[in-house]
């Protein structure tokens, strides 16, 4: 859904570019838009349309980037060692 500027009076006009999805997801990647929730309480006037709206476009980058890579990306080495050290365990037991 695109946004209204109207309602973000603090966005710079010209400043705040559209994501370009082709450049960071794969082809075969799933192309549902990303669902981002952003909370926040009160902020200095200024920086809601800066360092949040910097945080968002980020957000929204790295969501393209990584969508269908979560199983390798969350691949992690302890995880690996603790199923390695349950299996050594269990073959190894004495009945």
């Amino acid at each position: 859904m695109p946004v209204d500027l109207d309602d973000l009076p603090e966005i710079v006009d010209g400043a705040l570019y559209p994501v370009d999805v082709e450049l960071l997801a794969a082809s075969d990647d799933p192309r549902h838009p990303p669902r981002i929730l952003l909370l926040y309480g009160s902020l200095p006037e200024g920086a809601y349309y800066r360092r949040i709206v910097d945080v968002m476009e980020e957000l929204v980058k790295f969501t393209w980037l990584t969508r269908g890579r979560s199983a390798y990306l969350t691949d992690r080495y302890s995880e690996r060692v603790e199923t390695v050290e349950a299996v050594h365990a269990r073959v190894s037991k004495t009945s």
